[in-house]
């Protein structure tokens, strides 16, 4: 729709016009995008070619109204009929060839994405990969409920202490949020405001129901034995919750083991 098209544009540096096997037409000073905001059509635009696209005219462009009525080069039956009632051709004769209408997009002022694995992995990755690969991953990443702005998130972060969520000093490693720490020597063990990797202790119960609203999974290391990881959401929807992991499962590869032969009744919920 034209509301659509104008509000891409606004994030545009220009327009490339293509025709299958006929090469394409791209202007890049900005006066397609300008004309597209302004819902005029691309009469005086110069569209650049090395393929032999022609842009003349012999009389008024009358049909040329506005998106998706862009160009009409009136009495040219060689020339660029960018409309809709002629399929969006390079001429008025092609209507039977494939065409396409693109916008180039402008960069990203932030980066917090990290680019994709070649396939999926059975656990999140520790790392990103050092550059992005040749095909996507084969199974597509579910839409997310809800918008994740890079203030709420540490994925793309390099490691340190951010502020997330509105939550200050949460310490991000590898995309992950730390919540809970451990040295294994600690002299008192409770409720912090900040946790790093020389913690000992653990975040309030609000802030990591906060950080869980925005995040996939949960992963639980111990120096030097690997690690034990939930990722299809039940964890954290259990922290969320205020409630235990007792049901959840974790999966490992480091032969951690979640048995049990009574009660679980000292897990009643964070820490």
């Amino acid at each position: 729709t034209e509301d659509a098209v104008k509000t891409l544009a606004s994030f545009s540096l220009g327009v490339n016009l293509t025709e299958d096997g006929r090469g394409e037409s791209v202007n890049v000073d900005g006066t397609a995008i300008s004309k597209l905001i302004a819902g005029e059509n691309w009469t005086d635009v110069e569209f650049s070619t090395d393929d032999g696209w022609c842009f003349d005219r012999d009389c008024d462009p009358l049909d040329a109204t506005g998106w998706p009525e862009m160009i009409h080069s009136c009495g040219k039956g060689l020339c660029v009929h960018w409309l809709a009632s002629r399929f969006h051709s390079r001429t008025y004769y092609s209507t039977d060839i494939g065409s396409a209408t693109w916008l180039i997009m402008k960069p990203a002022t932030m980066q917090c994405t990290l680019p994709p694995t070649v396939a999926p992995t059975s656990v999140p990755t520790t790392a990103p990969t050092l550059a992005p690969t040749v095909q996507p991953t084969f199974a597509p990443t579910p839409a997310p409920s809800q918008r994740v702005e890079c203030t709420d998130t540490c994925y793309g972060r390099a490691d340190d202490f951010y502020t997330i969520a509105g939550i200050p000093n949460v310490y991000c490693r590898d995309g992950q949020a730390l919540i809970q720490h451990s040295t294994g020597q600690c002299a008192t063990y409770g409720f912090l405001s900040s946790v790093g990797e020389s913690s000992c202790g653990y975040l309030t119960e609000d802030a990591v129901k906060t950080l869980a609203s925005f995040s996939l999974g949960v992963n639980l290391t111990e120096d030097g034995r690997g690690e034990s990881v939930n990722v299809d959401g039940t964890a954290i929807s259990k922290l969320i919750a205020g409630e235990n992991w007792t049901d959840v499962e974790f999966s490992t590869d480091d032969g951690w083991c979640f048995d049990r032969d009574c009660d679980p009744l000292d897990a009643t919920g964070w820490p």
